[in-house]
């Protein structure tokens, strides 16, 4: 599991989007406000944990949850509001 959690990062570091193999991400406990559009290309992923930052725009988070949660990855969101529902 790579673990950037609880580092008060506000922008995505671009190093983390090099390791297209990457299985395990937790980026929880930040200050990231949205992803970039280049998040959604890790093909490998098997858990994710987006939880406690301060997202701009919630749906869009969840859209990104979505998207992996079909491809069978784990996704934690657990500080966002809405309820994302299984497809």
């Amino acid at each position: 599991m790579l673990r950037f959690n609880n580092n008060e990062f506000v922008s995505f570091p671009s190093a983390i989007l090099e390791l297209p193999n990457l299985e395990r991400l937790d980026i929880s406990y930040n200050g990231f406000h949205k992803l970039p559009e280049s998040f959604a290309d890790f093909e490998h992923l098997k858990i994710l944990v987006l939880a406690a930052n301060p997202w701009e725009d919630n749906e869009s988070i969840i859209e990104v949850a979505r998207q992996y949660r079909s491809r069978g990855t784990i996704v934690h969101l657990n500080t966002l509001r809405q309820v994302i529902e299984d497809n």
